[in-house]
């Protein structure tokens, strides 16, 4: 993940200034992760943040890192984006066999190995409990929090917690 904060720093760069910046999903912990760090960001976007920080919905089970790093070690690449599925992204279990079987399922199979980062970076965040102390205090960039339509109501309240920057 930091390699990933000096990435963006480095394109603000050779861009020749401060970024404007998005992140969806995980992507947003990352895009905050990058404005409390070393990019010089003048605006960030955030897109449903997948924070669980209440008990508005179930958190990810403890056990899940460990679970997912076993599956992607025995090269159980479905089983692995199935239990990402179920257990982080909340799809019900008996919506997976028929999505198991549809042709786009390699799709998934082919970026499970990506499951482990994404795992790592949203660590802390998604457990039912008050998001870690400090992570985001130094982001002073103004931040737009969005959701579309079939979002979770509590994505607003998650992150206006955290981040509490006005709009310009």
């Amino acid at each position: 993940m930091e390699r990933e904060v000096e990435d963006l720093a480095a394109l603000a760069a050779k861009a020749g200034g401060p970024a404007l910046v998005f992140g969806n999903s995980s992507g947003a912990a990352l895009a905050l992760d990058a404005a409390a760090g070393l990019v010089p960001i003048t605006k960030l976007a955030v897109y449903e943040p997948p924070f669980i920080v209440d008990g508005s919905r179930p958190p990810i089970p403890g056990s899940y890192r460990a679970d997912l790093a076993a599956l992607l070690a025995a090269d159980r690449r479905g089983d692995a984006v199935e239990l990402f599925l179920t257990s982080a992204a909340g799809v019900p279990a008996e919506y997976v066999a028929p999505m198991r079987a549809d042709p786009s399922w390699a799709g998934f199979e082919a970026v499970a190995h990506t499951l482990a980062y994404d795992a790592a970076l949203m660590d802390g965040t998604v457990g039912g409990k008050p998001l870690p102390a400090g992570r985001w205090a130094a982001v002073t960039a103004p931040a737009l929090v969005i959701d579309g339509g079939a979002s979770p109501p509590q994505i607003w309240t998650r992150l206006f917690s955290v981040v509490t920057v006005p709009l310009s």
